[in-house]
């Protein structure tokens, strides 16, 4: 019983921290090409990503969020097509 009790614990410990684990990336580290890195906002460049897909021909409406690490970060992309977009069209442009 104690053996239970101990794992159904540690079961509820994973899913608290899997619920407060921030989910998207607050700041991206860019090399700025000379030497020097920037920060930049992850916001910011979520907007931006989004934008400039949003002005792909066939595109409606674009959703990006960034995730991962400052380091690598990966992207997520969500678009909205227009009746008259090929999806892999708009798919090979952005």
């Amino acid at each position: 019983v104690i053996a239970v009790l101990a794992v159904l614990v540690l079961l509820c410990l994973w899913w608290l921290l899997a619920q407060l684990r921030r989910r998207r990336l607050r700041e991206l580290l860019v090399d700025s090409g000379d030497g020097e890195g920037a920060l930049l906002r992850g916001r910011a460049l979520e907007d931006a990503l989004a934008a400039e897909a949003e002005d792909l021909d066939g595109v409606d409406r674009a959703h990006v969020m960034l995730r991962g690490r400052r380091t690598s970060p990966r992207t997520r992309v969500g678009l909205v097509l227009q009746p008259h977009a090929q999806p892999a069209v708009a798919l090979d442009r952005l």
